[in-house]
């Protein structure tokens, strides 16, 4: 008994480095399948249409910037990271010092959609609804 957990040991661990050298892997991959610009064509906040309030809007993805410019000349910058070993996936965005707003992500082909609580809730959606206290955005990439 006490011999397989010895030999057992050392494949779990082995296998618990692997897992953990592959995550930046997949962080790069979602960030570089998130680079460029993308269209907001859907922004749903509290179970109501706010995109026409939104005006045209859009995103620039770059590394691990974020920027929002918006049709009325005002921009938005900030920084993310990923977590893509979670379900769904989530994000983090950063934009000032003392702020973190929590979300989930979902990318597919040129189709992108982001889902955040308010920034003062300190929680994360577990699924795309845009219902009390959240918005579900939806983008659409610019070219490609």
């Amino acid at each position: 008994m006490r011999r397989t957990w010895l030999i057992s040991l050392p494949a779990a661990l082995l296998l618990g480095i692997v897992a953990l050298a592959a995550q930046p892997n997949a962080v790069e991959k979602d960030q570089k399948a998130l680079e460029g610009k993308w269209n907001v064509v859907s922004h749903i906040k509290d179970g109501q249409d706010r995109l026409k309030e939104l005006g045209k809007t859009t995103v620039t993805f770059d590394g691990n910037k974020i920027s929002i410019a918006h049709d009325n000349g005002n921009t938005e910058d900030a920084t993310f990271s990923l977590d893509p070993s979670k379900t769904p996936k989530e994000i983090n965005v950063l934009p000032g010092k003392n702020e973190t707003v929590l979300g989930i992500y979902e990318v597919k082909d040129n189709d992108l959609k982001i889902c955040f609580k308010d920034p003062d809730s300190n929680e994360r959606p577990k699924q795309f609804v845009a219902d009390k206290n959240s918005s579900l955005v939806t983008l659409k990439r610019i070219g490609k």
